[in-house]
């Protein structure tokens, strides 16, 4: 009698418990994409020089998408970022399928309090295991293998024969953001992990990666106040190699203890809404903690697993950003404009090198995004054109760079996606990448028109033109790194050539030209919940890709295979500079299916 007595109370308990939830609402959105992309040339000259099918054919090049946890990957020769030359014979053709599902659920606590999120239950994890990415190297220990590493973020899974990575299975679930809502008479807060947006979309897009932070909100009128400290931008990644993990190891203290800490960052906005007017200022900054003195080898680089080296202290690095955007729609004629400068300041005390002559001289970076939209809506048509910069790194200024990448990030990706999706969303002009691997690029000029038009309600139809150049064609060394990808022109270089150490030279400032685009976009609602989306782009590259990347179809030819970085190569990765390159084509196409 005694049991049954016990269970009772536990039943009455636990429905006295559960009481209180029946009076939320809950509520689920959500969507299942599967999406297919091809791309390829179109003729047998490549950014890379002549395939000729036979004896060279490198392939279409690739894109070097690792993934860290920077907010800026500029083009590099040491495998991490940018256009790659493909494997030997690959192929000129590239395909990929893979497949998401995403859920939005939201729990209404009451009138006041809300809490929301987006997980996915099917990863969105990078493909690190599939050929030609991530290539060990051509020398070394790790010549002719490939990494096997896997990290979380925010890219799709491909559905393959193998698992994306040993340590990456082809399902599981993660989770976007997180957000709790409050509203109270006087203040609104908001607590979570969240994203973002400014203006255009420019520097913060709502589709970027969200981060966490909390964050106030007063109403006064048509104006929004808002106040929101958040964790410091030095993150770090998922796993920190095989040395240590996440949670555990030499590296796990210094995550908990420097790398977890509000009020590093703080963000000010205040928001003018009236009518068709809309204006956004904007106000951020943070202290960037430097790297801690540690002996080689004993903790792994969290970015690619090599061992970091002992550095010397420095002072923090402070970063502050301060941006105005401005909409305007009247139903008929619309305006779009954001500008955004950033500053990177880092003391020079205890860094240096007396080789270099380098020595405790301060680093005082800044950078302009900017751009604008007009257009108008005729009837079933949309018609747009617009403009965008992202300041450049000019050799002859270099004591106060203007260097977009050094400063802050470039142009985001998702929405220089609509304007180019070669060009830009997965070439980042061959300059930029964000954490995710997509295009972020910087050290460019755009102007683009674009046309929208409804055939019907279900069914829209768009076409985009778009032209890019270098803003400072001579921040990249001519031949990039002899091998197989491009390089910046760096101080370090110009200060060699100068002490007459053979480092090869810059671009030409006549090679601005990264080439124009155009691409055509169907959107067609099948039925309620489900959509059919494909983009079809033709993308022709300029003349600097044919300076600022090596001939390594021509390396090919005279040294049989092999691509050893050096100045020995410079003679024949420079061949045919201002070569001819053939238009790239590429397709994407998804199946959404909304509930």
């Amino acid at each position: 009698m005694k049991r049954f007595g016990l269970i009772g109370l536990i039943a009455l308990l636990a429905i006295c418990a559960a009481a209180p939830a029946f009076a939320w609402e809950f509520s689920m959105k959500g969507d299942w994409e599967w999406r297919y992309r091809y791309w390829t040339r179109t003729g047998q000259n490549d950014i890379f020089g002549q395939m000729d099918g036979t004896n060279v054919n490198l392939g279409i090049n690739h894109l070097s998408v690792f993934p860290t946890a920077a907010t800026t990957n500029r083009m590099s020769d040491t495998n991490n970022f940018g256009v790659l030359a493909g494997q030997n014979n690959f192929g000129c053709d590239m395909s990929l399928t893979d497949n998401r599902a995403t859920i939005f659920p939201k729990i209404k606590v009451n009138k006041a309090i809300s809490v929301e999120s987006s997980v996915n239950l099917t990863s969105l994890g990078i493909w690190s295991d599939g050929d030609p990415y991530n290539f060990g190297g051509t020398t070394g220990a790790a010549a002719g293998t490939y990494r096997n590493v896997g990290f979380y973020n925010s890219m799709y899974v491909p559905i393959n024969d193998r698992p994306v990575a040993s340590n990456v299975p082809n399902t599981f679930v993660t989770l976007q953001w997180l957000k709790a809502s409050i509203h109270t008479p006087m203040l609104d807060f908001s607590l979570g992990y969240k994203t973002s947006a400014i203006g255009m979309g420019l520097w913060k897009h709502k589709d970027n990666r969200s981060s966490a932070s909390f964050s106030v909100t007063a109403h006064y009128g048509p104006f929004k106040i808002g106040f929101s400290p958040y964790f410091g931008r030095e993150q770090s990644a998922w796993s920190l190699g095989n040395a240590t993990s996440r949670n555990t190891g030499p590296g796990s203290t210094q995550r908990q203890e420097d790398r977890r800490n509000y009020f590093q960052a703080v963000m000010g906005e205040i928001h003018y809404g009236n009518g068709p007017l809309e204006l956004q200022l904007v106000s951020d900054s943070y202290r960037q903690p430097s790297a801690p003195a540690v002996p080689a080898g004993t903790v792994a680089n969290r970015f690619r697993g090599a061992a970091l080296t002992v550095s010397a202290p420095s002072d923090d690095i402070l970063r502050y950003r301060i941006a105005l955007a401005a909409k305007y729609n009247n139903g008929r004629v619309f305006f779009n404009g954001e500008a955004d400068w950033f500053n990177r300041w880092r003391s020079g005390r205890g860094t240096g090198n007396p080789a270099t002559g380098l020595v405790n001289v301060n680093e005082d970076d800044a950078a302009w995004l900017y751009g604008a939209e007009i257009g108008a809506l005729c009837g079933p048509s949309k018609i747009t054109f617009n403009y965008v910069r992202a300041t450049g790194d000019d050799p002859s200024t270099r004591n106060t760079s203007e260097d977009a990448a050094t400063a802050e990030q470039g142009l985001s990706g998702p929405y220089m996606k609509q304007w180019g999706y070669l060009m830009y969303y997965m070439y980042g002009t061959g300059d930029g990448w964000d954490a995710s691997g997509n295009g972020q690029p910087t050290n460019f000029h755009h102007v683009g028109g674009r046309l929208d038009y409804a055939v019907a309600a279900n069914l829209n139809l768009s076409f985009v033109f778009s032209q890019a150049w270098r803003d400072q064609a001579s921040s990249y060394r001519l031949g990039g790194n002899y091998a197989i990808e491009g390089r910046v022109w760096t101080n370090a270089d110009i200060l060699n050539a100068q002490n007459g150490v053979n480092v090869g030279q810059a671009v030409p400032g006549s090679a601005r030209d990264i080439g124009w685009e155009t691409d055509c976009g169907v959107n067609w609602k099948i039925l309620e919940g489900l959509t059919w989306n494909s983009t079809f782009a033709y993308w022709k590259p300029g003349n600097w890709w044919a300076y600022a990347f090596p001939n390594t179809a021509n390396i090919y030819r005279a040294l049989g295979g092999a691509t050893v970085i050096g100045n020995a190569n410079q003679a024949i990765a420079t061949y045919n500079l201002g070569r001819d390159i053939d238009a790239l084509f590429a397709i994407e196409t998804n199946m959404l299916i909304s509930f």
